[in-house]
């Protein structure tokens, strides 16, 4: 997984979105900002046990993967600190 730098490098900067964004190929890239937590993971999946993995942590409290093996439209929520899971809901988009 790759380790996040300031703006400009090949982490996260502030023009990538949050939330998931589909690559292609099966791979999937999680980026969420929840600046007080220590570890968050994303779990993937519906009914049934989570495939959850954990995201890297970088610097002004985003955490982020690129997650390989994930199917277009997989569901998916994001733990922070092994807590209660929750979804981040992108524009125009509504909970099922």
């Amino acid at each position: 997984m790759p380790v996040l730098e300031e703006p400009g490098g090949p982490g996260v900067d502030a023009a990538e979105a949050l939330g998931a964004t589909f690559l292609g190929d099966g791979r999937c890239r999680f980026v969420v900002w929840p600046p007080l937590a220590d570890r968050v993971d994303v779990c993937l999946g519906g009914i049934g046990p989570d495939r959850s993995i954990p995201l890297e942590p970088g610097p002004r409290g985003y955490h982020a993967a690129t997650v390989e093996n994930v199917a277009a439209g997989t569901t998916y929520r994001f733990k922070p600190n092994g807590g209660y899971a929750f979804v981040l809901l992108g524009p125009g988009e509504r909970p099922e």
